[in-house]
């Protein structure tokens, strides 16, 4: 997953940077996956959140496999709490066929450089559980907005902690 959300923000010079789950690949994985990607096969698209935990777990370096699903989220959630940093990282919103998107490739983008800049495991992990909480509260306030609804529901399930707190009875 990781390597598909380098591909979707970077394209073809997914593989021109350094990182652990990168790094791990041999060139001739990297050749595959890069074909793969390019020609559409065996890559379906997903909207899983769980998918983004997966990403997220293997880009900072968390976890690159699981082994059972939501292993990486419960990872990334113990790693958040250890964590007081506050902050979130950059994402966009925007309308398709009655839809509204969320698009991480500014977080994608804004990870990559905290990795540089070598940022602990611990605050990435907290930006990402605040940008979820951040990016669901804008999507509850758009179909308000749109809707006239003023009650939600989210399931514990997917939505972190923070998600509930900022959105409130």
């Amino acid at each position: 997953m990781a390597i598909s959300y380098l591909f979707d923000s970077h394209g073809e010079r997914l593989f021109d940077r350094s990182l652990p789950v990168l790094d791990a690949l041999e060139d001739r994985e990297k050749n595959l996956f890069l074909s793969m990607l390019k020609r559409g096969i065996n890559t379906p698209l997903s909207s899983s959140c769980g998918r983004l935990f997966d990403a997220v777990a293997a880009l900072i370096g968390l976890r690159s496999s699981v082994s059972y699903e939501g292993q990486a989220a419960m990872e990334l959630e113990a790693a958040a709490e250890s964590s007081d940093a506050a902050g979130e990282y950059p994402f966009a919103l925007f309308s398709e066929a009655d839809r509204i998107i969320i698009d991480f490739r500014l977080m994608i983008d804004a990870i990559l450089r905290d990795l540089e800049t070598d940022e602990s495991v611990p605050v990435m992990a907290r930006r990402f559980h605040e940008t979820l909480a951040a990016a669901a509260l804008e999507v509850v306030r758009a179909i308000g907005r749109e809707s006239g609804v003023r009650k939600v529901v989210l399931s514990r399930r997917c939505f972190p902690e923070q998600a509930a707190d900022r959105i409130g009875p």
